[in-house]
């Protein structure tokens, strides 16, 4: 008695191959999307610098920031009177 043993067909093994493909991408899909998904919520906020009486702080400001805040923010840097900062340089200056 000879034992035979049936070789699988082309297309049956093509068949496979393409639906373990189409789940490896499925998969990789599935995986970036929750990625972008985690890290668009991080993004939410910016984190921006402040210089207040010489002083530099951070604070994370809302990307939805509008325009009076930043006109605020500008005003407040425009207040530096920078004859007055300069005062002490040009005395030392003119020390020399």
């Amino acid at each position: 008695m000879e034992q035979t043993t049936q070789q699988p067909s082309a297309s049956s093994s093509k068949s496979k191959t393409i639906l373990m493909v189409i789940a490896l991408v499925i998969i990789i899909l599935l995986a970036f999307l929750w990625w972008w998904q985690t890290n668009s919520v991080k993004t939410n906020t910016q984190p921006t610098a402040n210089v207040q009486n010489g002083e530099l702080t951070t604070t994370t400001v809302p990307l939805e920031d509008t325009t009076p805040v930043i006109k605020q923010d500008l005003q407040g840097i425009n207040d530096v009177n920078l004859d007055k900062e300069f005062q002490s340089i040009n005395a030392d200056l003119n020390k020399l």
